[in-house]
């Protein structure tokens, strides 16, 4: 039964905690998953929905999917795809469908799934030419989807392919200066694509850009230190990119430093280190322009439960509490809303099907009309 009561009961503790004045936000506890899992994709969906698919869990190798209803506070079915995959990529397409790619269960996967909001159901789309996991997909604003590098069979691929959805198909393009495994790739605000980071085979600070109207790959300037293996970037209002964390130069040796992508000098300069060294965290820009990361590894157990955000203006880290639970391979999702969602991972112990709420203060006291019904 849902109430509606000032930001809902589910926030009666963050609009306490925003009459403080240090608190930047609040964590809150979410409605549970159906089923626990790790490294699986969260999508924001056209209609405020956060579908996940995928990912390892209990049961090896996982099909299931989920959608996340704000309004009603509440997990449901979305179904369950072809073929079970982890390491895979997701995005949500121009009509509002969600596409996810490749992955590896077992092995490296080229099939493709499309998922339809509207009948709840997937549809095979067309394979990928080159079987891969942990690789990027990233919507293009003509509509095209490039997905670039990850493994096959062990090795880093620096070939790309590109997704004609009006003929569903897709056709190879010009290949990465480097191969690629677990690197970034972020869309820029003059549609070019930065591609950063990764192992290559080894960790690599390269970083470069795919022009969509030449069709051309340039490199640019290279990052102060490598980033590799559970790093995120994320593009700040202001078009510059911030990357944080993941391996640097030595394998198993985790990075504390971020760095910030200047898109007119095309040049990397130093950020503030992060509090607390971590990788496999979650990122995500709020409403207010500053980036929020939470959770994460050190390496092996070292389960990082704590939180930051970044305040692009000021350059600087700010403590935001901790979670619940702390976790690593988690996904997550900004709502429309302005909160952000933080799903699943694995703790010391065992797969999570927990999920956690951050409402941010400046979203909390900018609307009172805001409503969050109680979790069920």
């Amino acid at each position: 039964m849902m109430r509606r009561l000032l930001l809902g009961p589910l926030l009666f503790a963050a609009a306490a905690v925003a009459q403080e004045s240090p608190p930047a936000g609040v964590w809150l506890p979410g409605p549970k998953l159906a089923e626990p899992r790790m490294t699986f994709t969260a999508t924001l969906l056209a209609d405020g929905q956060v579908l996940v698919a995928g990912g390892t869990g209990k049961r090896g190798y996982l099909k299931s999917a989920e959608r996340f209803n704000l309004d009603a506070m509440s997990w449901t079915s979305a179904g369950e795809m072809a073929k079970s995959r982890y390491g895979h990529a997701a995005v949500l397409l121009p009509d509002g469908a969600v596409l996810v790619t490749g992955g590896f269960n077992g092995g490296n996967i080229a099939g493709c799934e499309r998922y339809d909001l509207e009948s709840n159901r997937w549809t095979t789309v067309a394979p990928l030419n080159t079987r891969r996991d942990r690789h990027t997909a990233t919507v293009l604003r003509d509509g095209r989807v490039l997905v670039a590098g990850g493994w096959k069979d062990g090795v880093p691929l620096a070939s790309i392919e590109l997704y004609d959805g009006a003929n569903n198909r897709w056709i190879p393009g010009p290949p990465m200066t480097y191969p690629r495994v677990y690197h970034s790739a972020v869309l820029l605000q003059d549609d070019t694509l930065l591609v950063a980071g990764g192992e290559s085979p080894e960790n690599t600070a390269t970083t470069e850009i795919f022009d969509p109207v030449t069709g051309t790959w340039s490199e640019v300037g290279e990052m102060t230190t490598p980033h590799a293996y559970g790093q995120t970037a994320t593009l700040l209002a202001t078009g510059e990119v911030l990357i944080v964390g993941g391996e640097g130069k030595t394998d198993h040796i985790i990075e504390d430093s971020a760095e910030l992508y200047d898109p007119v000098t095309r040049q990397w300069i130093k950020a503030a280190p992060i509090p607390g060294a971590r990788h496999w965290h979650a990122a995500m820009r709020l409403a207010s322009g500053n980036v929020l990361i939470a959770g994460g590894t050190k390496g092996g157990r070292h389960v990082i439960d704590h939180s930051a955000v970044f305040a692009p203006i000021e350059i600087a880290w700010s403590p935001v509490g901790k979670l619940m639970t702390g976790r690593q391979g988690a996904a997550y999702a900004v709502l429309q809303n302005g909160f952000a969602l933080v799903v699943g991972g694995r703790d010391n112990r065992m797969f999570l099907d927990s999920t956690e709420i951050f409402a941010p203060r400046e979203a909390v006291t900018s609307g009172a009309d805001q409503t969050v019904p109680e979790s069920r």
